[in-house]
């Protein structure tokens, strides 16, 4: 009778334990609002969909075989190399571990905790967490896609929390720029960029469309920024990331050994057919002298200039660290600390 009771007691215990581990595949940060991690399954499904961006639609065959690390075969076409590309890093992704979802549970609790003080529209109703092994981007690449926040296995190996905390934020910000248009349109303004509302009708020479690259957390590149410069009319110029090389070179491995980034001018009229201007190799027109009055309108925060929504998380970053704990505020520049404020301010704003 004994041994029943102890059998049936272990049973009970072995069938709450694993019921408790089933539930935890959500982390309930307010009655509003929920961290869902997607297991393998669900992962694998959710990365090759961007309902919002478009990503997938965008995305180059030569970004596509860097990310692969393979040449498209000469007589490809872009859906064979797409179809092949999206199975690709369907297999790239893990589930978590209880252990790497306590930690990330902790993090994602403190980053509502201390975004709620700026305001609480930060963080979205539902974020998804996916778990890849990173090899489509590289080891320490984290993304967004949609409100999916893509995050490297490496890092949860050995987790620096604080370091973790931080580019959680940065990816953060992403999330919430994709979701408020008109707060993105906000803070872009204040680096000077400004939305063009037909980013289709940006026309690119050959040479430069053939290597251009996606950064799925600024699909869209058509917002531009006007340069002055002390002789002649002011430029205006959109962000642009390309390849280095034309193509893939296999001995060129890592991702980020391919990427480069330009200011591109463009020529108005900015209603139809946006011309693009790029000289016959695919490369930037734009001086030295126009770029030192980009350094000058995005401030010197961040060496992440990519794009403006690079630029933004960044900055988004410092004012959520500068909330915490305000003596993080003292690194900065007055033009940069201006800027943290500025960006605070529109945070607060329509509460």
């Amino acid at each position: 009778m004994k041994n029943l009771q102890f059998i049936f007691c272990f049973v009970v215990l072995t069938l709450v334990a694993c019921k408790s581990q089933k539930q935890v595949n959500f982390i309930q940060l307010s009655e509003q609002h929920k961290v869902i991690f997607l297991d393998s399954v669900k992962a694998s499904q959710a990365i090759v969909l961007d309902e919002r961006e478009g990503f997938f639609e965008k995305i180059s065959m030569v970004d596509m075989d860097i990310q692969m690390n393979k040449p498209h075969a000469k007589d490809a076409n872009r859906d064979d190399v797409l179809a092949e590309y999206k199975s690709y890093i369907q297999k790239d992704v893990a589930s978590f571990t209880a252990s790497e979802k306590e930690m990330i549970t902790r993090i994602m609790k403190r980053m509502h905790t201390q975004c709620s003080k700026l305001s609480s529209d930060l963080v979205l109703p539902e974020i998804r967490l996916i778990k890849t092994h990173a090899k489509h981007y590289g080891p320490s690449v984290y993304y967004t896609r949609d409100n999916i926040i893509v995050i490297p296995k490496y890092v949860l190996e050995t987790p620096n929390e604080e370091s973790f905390y931080s580019t959680m934020l940065h990816e953060l910000f992403h999330i919430y720029s994709r979701f408020n248009p008109k707060k993105q349109d906000e803070l872009y303004e204040l680096i000077g960029f400004k939305r063009i509302n037909n980013p289709e009708y940006l026309v690119f020479d050959e040479a430069l469309k053939k290597k251009m690259l996606t950064n799925p957390d600024g699909v869209n590149i058509g917002f531009a920024i006007k340069l002055e410069q002390e002789k002649g009319s002011p430029v205006l110029a959109i962000p642009v990331l390309f390849s280095k090389k034309e193509a893939y070179d296999p001995n060129t491995k890592d991702f980020f050994d391919y990427v480069d980034f330009g200011l591109f001018e463009i020529k108005p009229p900015l209603s139809r057919m946006i011309k693009v201007v790029s000289d016959k190799n695919g490369n930037s027109t734009i001086s030295q002298a126009l770029m030192a009055d980009f350094f000058r309108q995005i401030k010197d925060n961040t060496n992440y200039i990519i794009h403006p929504d690079e630029v933004m998380a960044d900055n988004f970053m410092y004012a959520v660290l500068s909330v915490e704990s305000p003596e993080y505020l003292n690194r900065f520049s007055t033009e940069g600390k201006a800027l943290i404020g500025e960006i605070k301010e529109i945070l607060k704003s329509d509460q």
